[in-house]
C-alpha cells in the first residue's frame, strides 16, 4: 500500500480511536459526578491529564473542552445543593489547566469561582500559574487584584499585592487608565506611596502614548501634593497641641514658626484650611471631586433606566436607596450642580 494511501486510510482511526476514548471519557466523568452527588469526599475517579494526552491521541484539547463543560455542570449542580460543597472545583480547573496550558477562560473563570466560594489559595495559586501560561491576558491579574481586594483586604500586604496585579493588568491591557488609577486609590488609601510612585514613575517614563505618559507626570505632582498636605496638617496638629486650638488659616500658622513657607503647586491650586482647621489641597479636592462625579453620574443613568425619568434631585438618589447618603462636595467651597431636566451633574464655586 503507498504511503499516501496509509495515511489516508490511517487518519479517520485515529480520529475515531480519539473520539471512542473522548466518550469513554465523557462517560467516566459523568458517573464520577454522580459518585460525588452520594457523599464521595476522595473517591473521584479522573485520569491525569498525561494519561488523557497519550489516551486521546493528541486531542487534549478537545478533551480539556469537554471537562471544562463538566466543571459547569458541576458547578450549577452544586449551587443547587444545600450543601454545596464543591468538593471537585480545583481538582477539575487544574486538570483542563494542565491539559490545555492556553486555555485561558479556564484559569480565569476558574479562579472567579474558587474565590467565590472561599478558596482564595487555590484561586490565587491558578491564576498564578495561568499568567505564566498566557501571560497577554490582563484578566487573570485581574482576577488575582479582586481576591486580594475583596477577599483579603484584611491580612497584612493585601493592598500591596492587589495594586501590584491591578498596574500590571493596566500595563496588558495598553496603559489602561481606569485600572491604573485604581491601583493608584488603593495604594493612597493603604499608604503604599512608594509602590504608587514607581508605577506612575514608569508610566510617565514609558507609557505607550504621549497622552499616559502626561497622566503619570500629573500623577507624580498629585502625590507630591498629598505630601506636602500631610506635612502642613502635622504642623497644624502641633500647632493645636500647643495653643489648643486649630490655625484659623496658612498664614498664622507661619507667624507661628510652624512652616517657613508655602510650595506653589504647579498645577494651579492652593493649600488652605477648611472650617474644621484641616489643611487641604484645591487641586488633591477637584481630583476626589471628578472621580465622585464620574460615580453619581454612574446612579444617576441606573435611576433613569429603572424608574422612567430622572431623579428630582441628588438627595432623591438617596432617598430612593441608589446612594446612601445626600452627595456633598469634597471641596466646601464648591458645590454640585445637577439639572433634573436633564441628568446633567457638575459642580462650581459656592457663591460667597
Amino acid at each position: 500500500m503507498r504511503p499516501a494511501l496509509r495515511r489516508f486510510v490511517a487518519m479517520p482511526l485515529v480520529v475515531a480511536i480519539g473520539l471512542g476514548a473522548v466518550a469513554v471519557l465523557q462517560v467516566r466523568v459523568d458517573r464520577a459526578a454522580e459518585r460525588a452527588r452520594a457523599d464521595i469526599e476522595d473517591r473521584l475517579f479522573l485520569p491525569n491529564e498525561r494519561l488523557l494526552t497519550h489516551l486521546t491521541a493528541g486531542l487534549h484539547g478537545v478533551v480539556a473542552d469537554l471537562l471544562w463543560l463538566e466543571c459547569i455542570q458541576y458547578m450549577g449542580k452544586e449551587f443547587h445543593d444545600q450543601e454545596a460543597k464543591f468538593t471537585w472545583l480545583e481538582h477539575l480547573s487544574r486538570t483542563v489547566t494542565r491539559l490545555d496550558p492556553y486555555f485561558a477562560g479556564a484559569y480565569e473563570y476558574g479562579g472567579t469561582l474558587m474565590a467565590a466560594i472561599g478558596n482564595d489559595d487555590g484561586a490565587i495559586e491558578l491564576l498564578r500559574q495561568g499568567m505564566i501560561a498566557r501571560p497577554d491576558r490582563f484578566e487573570l491579574p485581574l482576577e488575582a487584584a479582586k481576591v486580594y481586594v475583596l477577599n483579603r483586604r484584611e491580612q497584612p500586604g493585601a493592598a500591596a499585592a492587589a495594586s501590584f496585579y491591578l498596574a500590571y493588568a493596566a500595563q496588558l491591557k495598553g496603559g489602561d487608565e481606569n485600572l491604573t488609577r485604581w491601583a493608584y486609590n488603593l495604594q493612597m488609601q493603604h499608604g503604599l506611596t512608594q509602590v504608587g510612585r514607581e508605577i506612575w514613575r514608569d508610566m510617565a517614563e514609558s507609557g505607550p502614548n504621549e497622552m499616559l505618559r502626561d497622566l503619570g507626570r500629573r500623577k507624580l505632582i498629585e502625590m507630591d501634593l498629598h505630601d506636602i498636605v500631610q506635612a502642613l496638617n502635622a504642623a497644624a496638629d502641633a500647632f493645636e497641641a500647643e495653643h489648643g486650638r486649630r490655625p484659623a488659616d496658612l498664614q498664622e500658622l507661619a507667624d507661628a514658626g510652624y512652616v517657613r513657607g508655602f510650595p506653589e503647586d504647579p498645577l494651579g491650586g492652593a493649600f488652605f484650611v477648611d472650617s474644621t482647621g484641616r489643611v487641604q489641597s484645591t487641586t488633591l479636592l477637584d481630583v476626589q471631586a471628578v472621580e465622585r462625579i464620574r460615580r453619581l453620574r454612574v446612579f444617576i443613568a441606573a435611576f433613569r433606566r429603572e424608574q422612567g425619568r430622572w431623579p428630582a434631585s441628588l438627595e432623591e438618589l438617596a432617598d430612593m436607596g441608589y446612594v446612601r447618603s445626600p452627595p456633598r462636595h469634597p471641596n466646601e467651597r464648591k458645590r454640585f450642580h445637577y439639572d433634573p431636566n436633564t441628568g446633567e451633574l457638575s459642580d462650581a464655586p459656592i457663591a460667597r
